[in-house]
Parts: structure tokens; C-alpha cells; sequence
């Protein structure tokens, strides 16, 4: 994850524009911190060729792991390591440039074969589009000190409710000295945030049949009080096309498990935009025909 600097006139700004009458609406933290953790097998370690970078993916299919495109920019062969085995690629496919203003921050990394079982939780189908204060999880392998940036590495998770709905799915993490990590990963259990290394790891959903990932971490902010946390929002039209396309081109079958999600709106909204595509598709062609 990167950081900048927020100002406090950045923190009252959020308040002002959220949508929301005031943070006080988001539930107060909890003295208990984020916790380690051995669950949540499709959540990954990404390694960047020659051991230079660390990051956080997400199993989506079986041969595919969702992470940033700020996580692949590096030529060469990538590590997964996971609960179930290590796997290497050189196949990446990304979708944005991972710049610190880019929504389009995603990329799959692609294997040969199917490695990820989702009958044994190895897998998180794509869920439907988020809405703000509502309680979301996350799972990654950031560090636990914003100060330092030490402590990567090790899978920690916690939960939040989402802020607010801008170009990015966004959450705020108050710090205090509860704990002696001072600015520590994720912060407090109920509204944790990410860290360094935490980057392409998702936001996720609990439903009653399960995990759907809705978001992937992208970068971030902070000051004396606050931490911002910013996940790329798979709904968004462009990040939706963009999947769209690598499940076609790649024979993913994302969408065609859509029925595994508890959130069918994902789904729809994933028809309702290829209606309207293949609608102006046809009538391009049809005007390309009439004057050409």
C-alpha cells in the first residue's frame, strides 16, 4: 500500500463530502487489535521476481489471483505462496497503470493450469457493489507499523464499515495508543485499515453462504488521528469490463460462478452492462454500414 500525508483539513473534508452527517456514525473501536490468522486459504502472499516486493492476492478462479497493478510493474516470474502450495507465473495481465490516482489498480496473475480448489475455500467469487456503513473484512500481509513498516509477512485480519464510495471503496482507521504498536496493521478488530505489503489484498464480504471479495487495497493516507484506507471497487464499470475480459480471454468462468455469491445484483449488474455494450456495438456497426 501507498501512503501520503492527510492533512487535518483532509480529515474534515471526508466528513464534509462522504455522504455520510458525520464519522461519529461509524461504530466506536474496540480495545482489541486486529488478529493473526490461518484461515482464509484463498488469500495469498504475491512475491515479486527476485524476492524484491511484497503484496497480498486473492484467488478469484482456480489459475487466477487477484492483486494491485502497482504489484506486478516488474518483468519477470512471480511467487504465490499459499496454504495449499507455491506457484510461479510470468503471465500477468494488468489492467491500470497503479499510479497512486488510478480506480483501474488491478491485475491477475495467470497459471497454466487449475491450482486453487473452490470446493475447499480456495477460491472467493466476485460479490456485488458495496454501499457505505456497511461491514466489511479484510485479510492481509502488511506490515503492523506505519512508523517502521515492519512486521509483514504474516496474515492478519480484522473488520470496518466502509466510509464512503468515491473513485475507491474507502475506510478510516482512528490510531491510539491502545496498543503498543501505536500505528499498527489493521488497527483496531472492528475498524481495521492496511498497511505496507497489504497492497491487492481484498475487502470482503461475509454472506450467509460465504466470502465475495469486493475490493482490492490500493493505497492510502494518514495523520496524527487517522489512517484512510483506499480499495480499488471491482463494481466500477471499467474494473468490471476489465474482468469481463480477462474471463474471456482466458476461459476464467468468473461470471459464470456468479451463482456461488450471495449477492446475485453482481451478476446483474455484469448482464445489464453487456446488454448495453452489445446494443452499441450493433448500433455502430449498423451506422458503419449505412454511411460507409
Amino acid at each position: 500500500m501507498r501512503l501520503r500525508a492527510l492533512t487535518y483539513a483532509g480529515v474534515l473534508l471526508l466528513a464534509a463530502c462522504s455522504g455520510l452527517n458525520d464519522m461519529d456514525l461509524l461504530e466506536s473501536p474496540v480495545k482489541q487489535r486486529v488478529e493473526i490468522t490461518s484461515e482464509y486459504p484463498a488469500i495469498v502472499k504475491v512475491v515479486s521476481p527476485g524476492g524484491l516486493g511484497l503484496c497480498t492476492g486473492t484467488f478469484i478462479a482456480d489459475r487466477a489471483v487477484l492483486t494491485a497493478a502497482h504489484c506486478t510493474d516488474r518483468d519477470g516470474t512471480y511467487t504465490v505462496l499459499s496454504a495449499f502450495g507455491t506457484f510461479q507465473t510470468d503471465t500477468i495481465m494488468n489492467f491500470g497503470n497503479g499510479g497512486i490516482d488510478d480506480p483501474n489498480d488491478l491485475a491477475l496473475l495467470l497459471f497454466p493450469e487449475a491450482v486453487a480448489s473452490p470446493e475447499a475455500g480456495q477460491v472467493i467469487p466476485l460479490g456485488d457493489a458495496p454501499a457505505a456503513l456497511e461491514r466489511i473484512r479484510l485479510v492481509g500481509y502488511g506490515c503492523n507499523s506505519l512508523e517502521t513498516r515492519l512486521g509483514a509477512g504474516i496474515k492478519r485480519t480484522g473488520t470496518n464499515q466502509i466510509y464512503r464510495i468515491t473513485d475507491y471503496i474507502e475506510l478510516v482507521t482512528p490510531l491510539s495508543d491502545t496498543s503498543n504498536n501505536g500505528r499498527s496493521l489493521l488497527g483496531p478488530a472492528n475498524r481495521a485499515g492496511s498497511c505496507f505489503g497489504d497492497s491487492g489484498g481484498p475487502m470482503l464480504r461475509e454472506t450467509a453462504s460465504g466470502l465475495e471479495i469486493i475490493g482490492v487495497a490500493h493505497a492510502g493516507a494518514w495523520n496524527d488521528q487517522y489512517t484512510l484506507s483506499q480499495y480499488g471497487n471491482l463494481n466500477r464499470n471499467d474494473n468490471l469490463l476489465f474482468l469481463r475480459d480477462a474471463s474471456n480471454d482466458f476461459d476464467l468462468n468468473l461470471f459464470e460462478a456468479c451463482h456461488l455469491a450471495d449477492s446475485p445484483g453482481f451478476c446483474n449488474a455484469y448482464w445489464s452492462y453487456m446488454q448495453i455494450f452489445q446494443f452499441l456495438k450493433l448500433v455502430w456497426t449498423r451506422l458503419l454500414r449505412w454511411f460507409f
